[in-house]
Parts: C-alpha cells; sequence; structure tokens
C-alpha cells in the first residue's frame, strides 16, 4: 500500500487564512476571504482579481477545498461549477459577494 504523502489536501480540514485579527477584517468583505482562501489552497502569499485561477493550477481537488473551506467560512452554498464557470478570482469573488448578500436578506 502506498504511502499518503503531506502533499496530499484534505478537504475536512479547513484553510488557515490568516490570524484572528486578518480575519475579523476580512469577514465583512467576501471577495478578501475569496482572495485568502484561493491563495492558500494554492500555497501562493496573494491572489489578484486578475488573476485565473485555471491558469494557477486549481484543478478540481483544490476547487473542492476552495469551495469547502468558502462555505464553512461564509455559510453560503457555492458550487464547484461557479468556480469553473468563473476562473478569473475578481469574478469568482463577485459572484461569492453576490451569494453572501443573497443570504442576508
Amino acid at each position: 500500500m502506498r504511502e499518503k504523502s503531506s502533499d496530499y489536501i484534505s478537504v475536512s480540514s479547513p484553510i488557515p487564512v490568516g490570524a484572528p485579527e486578518v480575519m475579523d477584517e476580512t469577514a465583512s468583505n467576501p471577495a478578501a476571504v475569496v482572495c485568502a482562501v484561493v491563495a492558500a489552497a494554492l500555497g501562493h502569499s496573494t491572489v489578484g482579481p486578475d488573476d485565473n485561477m485555471l491558469e494557477l493550477g486549481v484543478d478540481s481537488l483544490v476547487g473542492t477545498r476552495i469551495v469547502v473551506d468558502l462555505r464553512g467560512q461564509l455559510g453560503v452554498n457555492v458550487l464547484l461549477l461557479h468556480l469553473f464557470e468563473n476562473p478569473l478570482v475578481g469574478d469568482f469573488a463577485a459572484l461569492v459577494s453576490e451569494l453572501v448578500c443573497e443570504s442576508g436578506e
């Protein structure tokens, strides 16, 4: 049996996106949360709104991790399809922000 390496992504574990004071600042800004989650999932320090997640290396496994973490952090039903239909970080963040607004109504 092949040994599990530390490179595997665990979908069940949340992505740490920063210190608690950073999370307090980004909690009211869904777009900032999206950027932080995407950057962490890719192992980057930051991502910008014009970055294409697919070109940066997001595949279905990494995308699933991003979606699960956004659901947990923002409490909205983000779909993997949303990510692949909106591969630019800014477009995806705008969609997630819209979902957050709709869930608060």
